[in-house]
């Protein structure tokens, strides 16, 4: 009996010895140790040159990843080869250190626990940080300069293609740096989203986008060269350029523009007022809102609010013209249509071009705007006494007034129906005759003068008479 204890007590000291010896002979002295696990990776038994291919292997993954910032419709990619995005060359160290700290009851322990379970070691990788704050630097100066709306691409069939433009953004740089970074330490593709303190989108969404396809409505007239009024029409439609009305919204053109003003960059130019040209700054904005106005109907749109000019303009027909003055004469459009629309505007040193751009389900079959009826309208000559006035006599030539209407029909494939009338009076302008003296008395002077002359003419023959010798 005492011999079996002493053979079962060897045998367990035996067992113990193995058991705790045997980590240590498990694992070799130039390899991984058995049941490491490296970023999901087995690596057990691997030596260094073996661990040098794996991190060449993983950098190359690497290189193939990017990172998506987004914020709306804002997407952003940031290559990770960009900003270099590596594991450093001493990660073959890093994992032959596993169970090699040098306090043999901590080494014990974890080489056991990495035979029966496993040990996971994640290793993150390192990226070139002046790469990534230049790239966040370079997106904030993008989207930090003034919104640019999309712009439209004329395809050979007559359809329409949007790009994308671009919205005004400010960016937290360094919420965005951080966001990135954590995403980086994963070493996987991920997603962040774009920290904005402050936006202004003129941009369509996604949706709105891609059903942009067709012109509804297109119109063009044409200007001399004044270089102000030019300047002007050239500003107004940069601004209502790239504008979105969705179904069931009023478009209008002064709160679109705003206030012409010289800080705006708006210039004195002819104006009409009471019939008469003026300077005035933003002469000539009156022809950008009348081409919106032609384009507007033309694609079936509801016009809420217009006015005629005091006199026919000679850039559109009578009757096709929409005057605007900020604070008081607007010009507003409503858009019934199904789908949102696009204004589109451009202007050269010659001449305005809008379109009105939709989806194809709204545009019509038929469009037309033409005059219904017109006629004159009569003017009055008018005398004014003016002491003042050295000149006898100045005539301010006036003209006759005009009555007009005009309809729009548009028809669609579905048959609908869109059929308005819009009329306009112009003014006439009295002819003005201003006087220095009134007609009465201008006659009596006139006779007395006469009169005064032909006394002086017999005073003058008498004295000759008496000067004259006598016949002796």
């Amino acid at each position: 009996m005492k011999r079996l204890t002493k053979y079962i007590a060897g045998a367990a000291i035996c067992v113990l010895a193995v058991a705790g010896a045997a980590p240590f002979v498990w694992m070799q002295g130039n390899s991984a140790m058995p049941g490491l696990r490296v970023n999901g990776i087995s690596v057990g038994g691997m030596s260094r040159d073996t661990l040098a291919a794996l991190r060449e292997e993983s950098d190359n993954r690497l290189n193939t990843l990017s990172l998506t910032a987004r914020y709306g419709d804002v997407r952003e990619e940031l290559a990770f080869k960009d900003i270099h995005v590596h594991y450093e060359a001493d990660m073959e160290d890093q994992i032959l250190a596993a169970g090699r700290s040098g306090n043999l009851v901590k080494d014990w322990l974890t080489r056991w626990e990495a035979v029966l379970t496993g040990v996971a070691l994640h290793l993150h990788p390192a990226y070139d940080e002046q790469a990534l704050i230049g790239r966040v630097r370079q997106m904030a100066r993008t989207y930090g300069q003034d919104a640019e709306g999309s712009r439209p691409v004329w395809n050979a069939d007559g359809s329409v293609t949007l790009t994308p433009g671009r919205p005004y953004l400010k960016i937290d740089k360094e919420r965005l740096k951080e966001a990135v970074e954590a995403v980086l330490r994963t070493g996987e593709a991920g997603e962040v989203t774009i920290p904005v303190t402050e936006e202004n989108n003129l941009n369509l969404s996604a949706e709105e986008y891609k059903s942009i396809n067709a012109v509804l409505g297109k119109y063009t007239t044409y200007y001399g060269s004044n270089p102000n009024r030019v300047r002007n029409i050239k500003i107004a439609a940069g601004t209502i350029s790239g504008w979105v009305v969705r179904p069931g919204e009023i478009f209008s053109f002064n709160e679109t523009t705003g206030e012409r003003a010289p800080e705006k960059g708006y210039m004195d130019a002819p104006v009409i007022v009471n019939g008469k040209a003026v300077p005035g700054v933003g002469g000539g904005v009156c022809q950008a809102s009348s081409t919106l106005f032609n384009a507007a109907m033309l694609a079936g749109l509801t016009i809420t609010e217009r006015t005629c000019h005091f006199s026919p303009v000679s850039y559109v027909p009578i009757g096709q013209d929409a005057t605007v003055s900020f604070g008081t004469l607007d010009f507003c459009f409503r858009n019934d249509l199904k789908h949102s629309i696009f204004i589109y505007a451009e202007a050269d040193d010659q001449s305005i071009t809008t379109w009105i751009l939709g989806n194809r389900e709204d545009g019509s079959e038929a469009a037309s705007v033409g005059l219904v009826s017109s006629g004159m309208l009569p003017f009055n000559v008018v005398t004014v006494i003016d002491p003042s006035q050295k000149e006898e006599k100045i005539v301010e030539e006036g003209h006759p007034g005009y009555h007009a209407v005009i309809f729009q029909s548009v028809r669609w494939r579905d048959g609908r129906v869109r059929e308005d009338t819009f009329t306009s009076w112009y003014d006439p302008v009295d002819t003005v005759v201003t006087l220095n003296k009134a007609p009465k008395q201008a006659k009596a002077e006139k006779k007395k003068s006469k009169r005064d002359t032909s006394k002086d003419v017999a005073a003058k023959k008498e004295k000759q008479e008496r000067k004259a010798p006598v016949a002796r």
